[in-house]
């Protein structure tokens, strides 16, 4: 998280159905009061008594002969992968060993605008985290370029804008699908994030052509070969608090049922 983020979603319609935020909180608050709401639901509904923590789930694999998973070391009948989507970066190939003399870092990394004080930075990437650390930067970096798909309307005239993608690296920068070379000495990358479960046995799921669902999963929730492993939070473009909620609601009915 980085210091000046705020969300970009309002708190009336962010919050968990049964919670709401406390009042007077801010519209669009910082991530430190969505840290406090979070830990205050945690404790209202004792979910940290039942969380085993700094216990990394390292394998999950189903036994046949058993009907049941074995995670780790032990069995259950039932599992819910609810890890998220927003920790594993996604960098794209072409920024992989470039022959770029500069730094390139993803905005997951991103902290403070002041540690590319006086730095020529192009973020690439116009989606939400684009868009607000690029804004972020001005007036601290040297100057700040963004690259993406489409022309954004509504930013100050510092910010240089760019249409397009990088077509190829230059010890310099990089030189656009439109022709344009883009000269900078720090690249910030918000190319958004990989799904991350390296800890499912390979066969159990696959992934979409964009790498954006997971499959065969059935309402993006249960499963459909293996209906005793449920998936929390797969869809992307969302209201993430009621979303997940009603998930919850969905698959601590269905997971009761096949259970018991």
């Amino acid at each position: 998280m980085y210091k000046n983020l705020l969300t970009n979603l309002p708190t009336k319609v962010m919050n968990f159905p049964d919670f709401p935020f406390p009042k007077n909180t801010d519209a669009f608050p910082s991530h430190t009061v969505i840290l406090k709401y979070l830990e205050e639901y945690a404790r209202r509904q004792n979910l940290n008594e039942n969380i085993n923590f700094d216990n990394p789930v390292e394998t999950c694999s189903f036994d046949e002969s058993t009907k049941s998973w074995k995670v780790n070391d032990e069995n259950f009948d039932f599992v819910v992968v609810a890890n998220g989507h927003y920790t594993k970066p996604s960098v794209p190939e072409i920024f992989q060993n470039s022959v770029f003399e500069g730094e390139i870092m993803h905005t997951h990394y991103y902290r403070k605008a002041e540690s590319l004080a006086g730095k020529n930075v192009l973020v690439i990437g116009q989606g939400p985290s684009g868009q607000d650390i690029s804004l972020d930067l001005l007036g601290i970096a040297n100057s700040v370029a963004l690259l993406g798909r489409s022309e954004i309307k509504g930013t100050p005239d510092s910010l240089r804008k760019f249409i397009g993608w990088a077509k190829e690296m230059k010890a310099n920068g990089i030189f656009t699908n439109n022709n344009e070379l883009i000269e900078c000495d720090y690249i910030l990358l918000a190319s958004g994030y990989c799904f991350d479960f390296h800890f499912l046995d390979k066969n159990l799921i696959e992934y979409s052509a964009c790498k954006k669902k997971i499959q065969p999963l059935y309402k993006q929730i249960v499963h459909s070969r293996y209906p005793s492993l449920a998936f929390i939070g797969i869809p992307c473009t969302i209201v993430p608090f009621p979303l997940m909620d009603c998930q919850g609601f969905f698959q601590t009915a269905y997971s009761s049922a096949y259970v018991f």
